[in-house]
């Protein structure tokens, strides 16, 4: 999956290298949390820390507007889950598509709003000592994601961003609701025009 992402990167940068287009890459730390409720009772879920990996493409409409989308890649999920008095931990492969708007109040910083398309690819865990495949959790796994972004350089910058999940992963099993949360901090590289 990292060559995938890495050639996109590099097709990206040889055929979007318009006046008005940058793309580029990124890669951060990734604090996954799930938001458990099981027959109404909110469950206690320990985060689960990982990286991410993005490459994206932004276009300038205006100097303090522009229209972005990414092509992500992250290990979300949660630790200590607890089912029916069983243990588990849980990791989601996610790929996810944000779509969103970068406000420039300011000269090289930017607010951040997008919505992430996203979907699960792999859901594996660990559940009583035992490695699980959770083939029924739904393969969704959007969300809104609001942040800043600061340009250090014109190439460089650095991202905080807060995902606030909005598909029900778990909406296979009656009675549990599983939305995913995370918070990605991380650095990026624009490639130059």
């Amino acid at each position: 999956m990292n060559r995938i992402v890495l050639a996109a990167a590099v097709f990206a940068a040889t055929f979007l290298n318009a006046q008005k287009f940058e793309a580029g890459i990124k890669v951060g730390y990734v604090n996954s949390t799930l938001d458990l409720t099981v027959d109404g009772q909110k469950q206690q879920v320990d985060p689960k820390h990982n990286v991410y990996m993005s490459v994206p493409i932004e276009y300038h409409a205006h100097k303090n507007v522009s229209i972005f989308t990414e092509l992500a890649m992250a290990g979300l999920g949660g630790e200590n889950l607890n089912f029916g008095g069983e243990r588990s931990r849980l990791h989601l492969t996610t790929v996810y598509f944000p779509v969103g708007v970068k406000l420039y109040p300011v000269e090289r910083f930017a607010l951040v709003g997008a919505y992430n398309f996203g979907f699960v690819t792999n859901a594996l865990g660990k559940q009583d000592g035992e490695e699980v495949d959770f083939e029924d959790l739904h393969k969704g796994n959007s969300s809104f994601s609001f942040g800043a972004e600061y340009r250090f350089t014109p190439n460089f910058s650095a991202e905080a961003k807060y995902n606030i999940g909005t598909s029900n992963i778990a909406k296979e099993s009656p009675g549990v609701v599983m939305k995913n949360n995370f918070l990605q901090i991380g650095v990026g590289y624009y490639f130059q025009n």
